[in-house]
């Protein structure tokens, strides 16, 4: 091998030669060089994938957050020292407001609900008043609907309109109260079939006197999936329709808590202070 070498130095190698002697050096690393060249286009490739990624990831973040920053959403409720009025009132929110300056309230939200006893729906009554599924608590949607929740989230929303006017008047259900009325029904119905089915329920509230009972009748709007979380099974009315149907039948508007949030997450510690 050497002498040969020596002799193609001497000689000079011509272009035939030349291209041969590469084939067969090529030919002889030919694994190692296919694992380089595999390696190397994998590599580009992944920092390509993991580059795109990467914003898609941080714009999710900046959306969901603010522009990164994490909220932060203060319940507010009364102290242990008012605990024999149970609720909050109108002074309660003014008392509120007084104590933070106005442009740093993000909002100042009250929610509030009622019961349903039972539910009637094209002939068939769903009985709530045994087992008191989630559904069966109707709870005020957000008066500003600018809030991120699961009513005004597309993903989130099995069928129906995002909720985007506090004028809108109709229930919004979870997957769950569909699967209960496929269940007692033998029906195998999808969420779109349950938008714009008139609905008639009975409605409690228990009181020192007793008991109230009262009908009332709207619309399905909205479908959303409570799969993956349980805090979303309840059923949801806009603030203004659900507060006329409390007043209509002499209900109670009854709010235990306030949340807020403040335009600056940073001044959450200080408010709470």
């Amino acid at each position: 091998m050497v002498k040969s070498l020596k002799q193609s130095k001497n000689k000079g190698l011509t272009l035939k030669n030349k291209l041969k002697l590469s084939l067969n050096n090529f030919m002889e690393r030919k694994w190692r060089n296919l694992l380089i060249a595999t390696a190397t286009s994998i590599g580009f490739i992944g920092v390509l994938i993991s580059f795109g990624l990467g914003n898609a990831i941080v714009g999710m973040i900046n959306d969901s957050t603010d522009g990164g920053n994490i909220p932060s959403q203060i319940q507010i409720s009364l102290s242990a020292k008012s605990a024999t009025r149970g609720v909050l009132n109108a002074d309660d929110e003014k008392f509120i407001r007084s104590q933070i300056k106005s442009d740093d309230i993000k909002y100042l939200e009250s929610p509030f609900g009622m019961n349903m006893a039972s539910l009637t729906l094209d002939g068939k009554t769903m009985d709530f008043s045994k087992d008191l599924p989630n559904y069966s608590q109707v709870i005020s949607l957000y008066k500003n609907t600018k809030i991120s929740t699961s009513r005004n989230d597309k993903d989130k929303i099995s069928a129906g309109k995002p909720f985007k006017s506090e004028d809108e008047k109709g229930l919004t259900f979870p997957m769950s109260f569909v699967k209960r009325y496929n269940q007692e029904t033998g029906k195998k119905l999808k969420a779109k079939d349950f938008i714009g089915k008139e609905i008639s329920a009975q409605i409690v509230e228990n009181t020192a006197d007793g008991t109230k009972v009262a009908d009332i009748k709207t619309k399905i709007v909205r479908i959303v999936d409570d799969s993956e979380d349980a805090e979303e099974s309840n059923s949801y009315m806009p603030a203004k329709q659900l507060e006329e149907l409390l007043k209509e039948n002499g209900f109670t508007k009854t709010v235990s808590y306030m949340l807020l949030e403040l335009k600056d997450p940073a001044k959450t510690k200080e408010v709470t202070k």
